[in-house]
């Protein structure tokens, strides 16, 4: 069963030369559970552009993955103490992604709704 949720997404953005940039978004989405794994389904729109990014969590005790699909394309996968690389297509341009997660969260905290 399918249940429509808010979800408020944060990361902390690293760039060399700037130093890093917390970020930080709620949308609506669409949870489910499927197969022990927890699903959220999600549309994005980037600033400057009409065309929606479609985003999918996924996600256990072990592993989270990222996948978009539209103007941006990627597919981010965080594991813990592994690295992992990934392209990520952007209307700019590509950018090669090299993932390192020291500490996996992923599903530590209860998922709840109303």
């Amino acid at each position: 069963m399918t249940k429509d949720v808010l979800v408020t997404i944060q990361g902390l953005q690293f760039a060399a030369e700037e130093g890093s940039e917390n970020l930080e978004t709620t949308t609506r989405a669409d949870y489910y559970k499927k197969n022990n794994m927890h699903y959220l389904m999600y549309e994005e729109i980037m600033e400057g552009f009409s065309e929606k990014v479609k985003s999918m969590v996924k996600f256990d005790d072990k592993a989270m993955s990222l996948t978009k699909k539209g103007l941006v394309n990627t597919h981010l996968v965080f594991e813990e103490n592994k690295k992992n690389i990934t392209n990520y297509q952007t209307p700019y341009g590509d950018i090669l992604l090299e993932l390192i997660q020291s500490k996996c969260r992923c599903g530590r905290k209860k998922i709840g709704y109303k």
